[in-house]
């Protein structure tokens, strides 16, 4: 289209820059503030470092949580900064799924906090409560994807903690041990089937009621595809999706909603960034491979149980990004950079040597 435009118009062929919208891409490049800050902040903490940044995180889980929470109990908590839809339930995020993959992320790291931190036993409880709260908001903001992530989550807390929680429970009556189980099923039942009942379950109304042909982002996809195949290996530039999408949109595509990204961030990288950010995301691969690896090798202590939830986030967050574009925002993006730096920290020798020895984890 550009070299036609070129040609209709009579003027020689001008040099382009490799992004079809140089601002959009300076904005995209101006973001990456966020986790450069985050890593920044992560190291000149130092020995405090992976302690405060669990408990960051645990606690903005914990907010996004309640924040969710009001905006299903009907209260209005309308955000400047966001274009949110009135009356959806995403907490500090404009996207249901962002909110429901947070909260996914917060049911790994509090069970996580309460080993790092070396919580009494009673304070399981309240572990257990926090990610039934995180459970209940997810199934209100009506995020298919969410109820996955939180299945992921949970499966990864579970492992994660299995040691310590086992220790724990083995100081038990076996029948207090059964008893606590069963209360534990009973009530993640009851509250599920209460939200069925009620009609408030939205995550599962719209898996039943909502099919993929009629989902403007598999119906959008064959277009994205068609378009990263066409600008490959150089690709749209970074954060020129948008204009670029507006280009090949068919007709049967055109709605009111805005369709500002592909909703699938694993083509859409390729789609911005071509061969480069594929080069790229293979060598991201295969440093999370190794780093898992190294992890395992690890005796129980902080270390391991850190790297341990790192790997189970990043792998939640890649899951998300089939279905949209969580790493986008900046909460996210911040979570990332935490999680990656939990994973590396054992390979980093400049960490190593300023941080406290750890502690073997009983169990």
């Amino acid at each position: 289209m550009f070299l036609d435009a070129a040609t209709i118009a009579g003027q020689p062929q001008p040099w382009r820059p490799l992004t079809l919208s140089p601002g959009l891409t300076f904005n995209a490049l101006g973001s990456l503030i966020v986790p450069v800050a985050t890593m920044l902040l992560f190291y000149a903490t130092r020995a405090r470092a992976a302690g405060l940044s669990l408990i960051a995180l645990a606690t903005a889980t914990l907010l996004a949580g309640l924040w969710g929470a009001l905006q299903f109990a009907g209260a209005s908590l309308g955000n400047p900064f966001l274009n949110d839809v009135p009356g959806m339930v995403s907490g500090p995020f404009a996207n249901r799924n962002h909110l429901a993959l947070f909260l996914a992320i917060g049911c790994v790291v509090w069970p996580v906090s309460a080993m790092y931190l070396r919580a009494r036993p009673a304070w399981w409880a309240v572990v257990y409560v926090v990610n039934m709260l995180f459970l209940i908001v997810i199934v209100a903001t009506g995020s298919r994807a969410g109820i996955a992530l939180a299945v992921a989550g949970y499966m990864a807390a579970a492992w994660l903690s299995r040691r310590y929680v086992g220790a724990i429970l083995s100081r038990l009556r076996k029948k207090l041990r059964v008893l606590i189980a069963v209360a534990a099923v009973v009530l993640v039942a009851v509250l599920v089937l209460t939200s069925l009942q009620l009609g408030r379950a939205v995550a599962f109304d719209r898996l039943l009621s909502l099919g993929s042909a009629e989902d403007l982002r598999f119906r959008a996809l064959p277009t994205v595809w068609a378009m990263t195949i066409s600008y490959f290996p150089v690709g749209i530039g970074f954060g020129a999706f948008d204009p670029a999408f507006r280009i090949w949109e068919p007709n049967e595509l055109l709605q009111l909603p805005y369709f500002n990204h592909a909703h699938n961030d694993l083509i859409e990288i390729l789609l911005e960034g071509g061969i480069l950010t594929a080069l790229i995301g293979a060598g991201v691969i295969a440093w999370a491979a190794r780093a898992c690896a190294r992890a395992i090798r690890l005796p129980p202590s902080e270390e391991r149980v850190l790297a341990g939830a790192g790997a189970a986030i990043l792998a939640m967050v890649l899951m998300a990004s089939i279905f949209d574009y969580p790493g986008r925002t900046p909460l996210i993006m911040a979570t990332i950079m935490i999680v990656a730096l939990w994973l590396d920290a054992p390979a980093s020798s400049t960490a190593a040597s300023s941080r406290e020895p750890s502690r073997p984890l009983k169990g």
